[in-house]
Formats: structure tokens, C-alpha cells, sequence
């Protein structure tokens, strides 16, 4: 027993610098990637995207992975819908491929199993349903690459919340959440959102998507 209090206060002083440290923090790494694409996403699918993949790892162990569109589909500009950051891409427009190895926690803080998953852009109702989710209204929702097979579709929002409720097993969809990212970007970098959250900047021709990997917003 530490019967010292000096030694202590001492003791818990470190403890607290540690965990509040760079060293003691949770932090995540990027790395580009050139190999075979899943096996599970179509050949039309698998055209559409750039061959360099990235992937996220946490303690060295690989979190998810993604490959991008080499194209980004922009509709005519529209007049600004509140909270909407990326009024250029039409909901339902295919962004990428997502692969979770081991399953991953969405910005709902639902559990969602190990796959592969189409990413397609989405705008949260602006409902009373939705209010308080997220501080953005733009999202990626995960499709089942096996269902989901031709990346020139653009969906409804009805059925694309179809498709995703597949993936999450619930009558809600399985999101991703996007913020905007205002810092000039080359290429895919790890970033803090305004939130804290860990984000993956993704410069996609006119559109810098921040997205969220680890973070949930309010349930």
C-alpha cells in the first residue's frame, strides 16, 4: 500500500501525463497500398476505382481499408441546403470501396460484421428523426458490395437506406460520417475534426472529404 501521499500524487501525476500524451493517446497510421482489389465488389465496380488503395492502422493492426472512385460525378450547382457541406454530389453517387477485417463501430455506435461495403454519398433528413446526430448532415452509407454491383447508378434515398439497412441489420442504415475539410490536401492524410474525431481527408477532384473512422455522434 502507498502510504506516502506526496508519492501518491506523484505517482497519479504521471499516470495523467501518459494518458493525456501523444505517447499515451490513441493514434492511428496511413499507409498507401498497390494490391488485388476484394475479390467481392463486380468488374464494373472494380474499373471505377484507383488502383492505390489506403488503409488505417491502430496499434499495427489493420483497421479498415479503401479504395476511391477515380471519378467524382458533380450535379449542376444548386441553391444550399442548411447543414449539407457537399451540395455538388448528387445523393446516392458512388465514392469508393470500404473493407472492415475485423468489423467496425459506425458513427451510430452500432457494431457493424467484418465485409466489404460500397460507400455512397447520402444527406441526412432534415427531420425532427434526426436532429442532433451529427454536426453535418452529409454521410456515406455502406451498401453490400455483393448487392451493390454497378457504381453508375445513383440511388434513391430510399433505396439506398434499403441497401444499408442490410448491412447494419436494422431498420437504420449503416453511416459514415463526413465533415468538410478547408486544408489544402494532395492525397489521403489522417486529420482531427473540429469534433477531435479521427478523420481521413480524401481529396476527390472538387471535394476534400473528411471521413470520420473513429468517432459517434449524438444517439
Amino acid at each position: 500500500m502507498m502510504s506516502n501521499p506526496k508519492v501518491f500524487v506523484s505517482v497519479l501525476q504521471w499516470i495523467l501525463i501518459f494518458l493525456f500524451s501523444p505517447l499515451g493517446a490513441q493514434t492511428l497510421q496511413l499507409e498507401e497500398f498497390n494490391h488485388s482489389q476484394p475479390k467481392e465488389i463486380s468488374m464494373s465496380t472494380r474499373q471505377a476505382l484507383v488502383g492505390n488503395g489506403v488503409r488505417i492502422l491502430k496499434d499495427n493492426k489493420v483497421l479498415c481499408e479503401f479504395w476511391f472512385t477515380k471519378v467524382l460525378v458533380v450535379k449542376p450547382s444548386s441553391s444550399a441546403a442548411l447543414g449539407v457541406s457537399f451540395q455538388q454530389i448528387r445523393e446516392g453517387t458512388f465514392l469508393g470501396v470500404g473493407h472492415f477485417p475485423s468489423g467496425w463501430s459506425d458513427y451510430k455506435g452500432r457494431t457493424l460484421p467484418k465485409g466489404v461495403y460500397v460507400l455512397r454519398y447520402a444527406v441526412q433528413p432534415a427531420d425532427g428523426n434526426h436532429m442532433g446526430v451529427s454536426f453535418y448532415r452529409d454521410f456515406l452509407l455502406l451498401t453490400p458490395a455483393v448487392l451493390d454491383t454497378d457504381p453508375t447508378i445513383d440511388y434513391s434515398h430510399k433505396k439506398l437506406v434499403e441497401l444499408s439497412t442490410k448491412v447494419s441489420g436494422t431498420p437504420h442504415p449503416a453511416v459514415l460520417s463526413v465533415f468538410p475539410v478547408y486544408k489544402k490536401v494532395n492525397k489521403p492524410r489522417i486529420i482531427k475534426n473540429e469534433l477531435d474525431q479521427w478523420t481521413i481527408a480524401v481529396p476527390l477532384q472538387s471535394a476534400t472529404l473528411g471521413l470520420v473512422i473513429i468517432g459517434i455522434g449524438e444517439m
